[in-house]
């Protein structure tokens, strides 16, 4: 059995099912122990496959998409019957936003360290979910997702909860070279010399963009700092990456 944490803020919008998955509870060996759900970091492609059914499973559903995530702003949205348990078995999508209103179609996003961050407008019956990197965050992957709910399903701000699922805490997203790196504009939000709150980032980015506070919620939990719980690419560069789901039930 696969455990998750899910956000208070999407639990009362029907026919919504999410979760932030730990990487405990599947099939790979060290060092992908053991919910491993990325074919792209050296696990063994039956042990994902497997993996993958899990969470499916966990959550009630058949149909899983998912995306070759790079670190920028580009989305695609799935056709109604698109859903495969492995991208082996599909063409591969460069995409780090995925959208849908179509029922049946759980979307996931993979993360070790990035933020996974899951958005539902509860009128509409639109979800997205958004692989948010530090570059992505400095594009403005967030906002990116947003505008493409509000543009192609007409959604509003007024009728979305946003999660911010588990990622690098402040306490370990330290960036030496930030003056490069990091847009002056988010340098307020340094702790310390070199780290910065980059979950406080994206939480400002949905106020900015018109979500409620009440209807944002932040996992507090730091991947780096959880090695039990999680993994991440800052503490081990051969790792797996964890499991985060958003989407509608038929």
């Amino acid at each position: 059995m696969a455990d998750y944490v899910k956000a208070p803020v999407f639990e009362n919008i029907e026919g919504l099912f999410h979760g932030f998955f730990f990487r405990t509870g599947g099939k790979s060996l060290s060092p992908f122990d053991s919910l491993n759900i990325s074919f792209d970091v050296g696990d063994m492609e039956s042990d994902v496959v497997k993996n993958r059914k899990i969470v499916l499973k966990e959550l009630g559903f058949e149909k899983m998409v998912s995306v070759n995530q790079v670190h920028g702003i580009l989305h695609y949205i799935p056709k109604p019957l698109e859903g495969v348990y492995g991208e082996h078995l599909s063409k591969k999508e460069n995409a780090d936003i995925i959208i849908t209103d179509n029922p049946g179609q759980l979307l996931l996003i993979k993360t070790a360290d990035c933020q996974p961050v899951l958005i539902a407008d509860r009128k509409k019956k639109v979800c997205a979910a958004v692989h948010c990197g530090w570059k992505g965050l400095v594009s403005n992957v967030i906002i990116k997702a947003l505008d493409i709910m509000m543009e192609k399903y007409q959604c509003e701000p007024k009728n979305m909860a946003a999660a911010i699922g588990p990622s690098l805490g402040s306490c370990c997203a330290e960036f030496v070279n930030y003056r490069k790196e990091i847009p002056e504009s988010f340098w307020n939000y340094r702790v310390g010399e070199y780290n910065f709150d980059l979950k406080e980032i994206s939480k400002q980015q949905l106020l900015k963009e018109g979500l409620e506070e009440k209807n944002i919620w932040v996992d507090q939990n730091c991947t780096k700092c959880r090695q039990d719980l999680y993994f991440s690419y800052r503490n081990n560069k051969k790792t797996g990456r964890q499991a985060s789901v958003i989407g509608w039930k038929i």
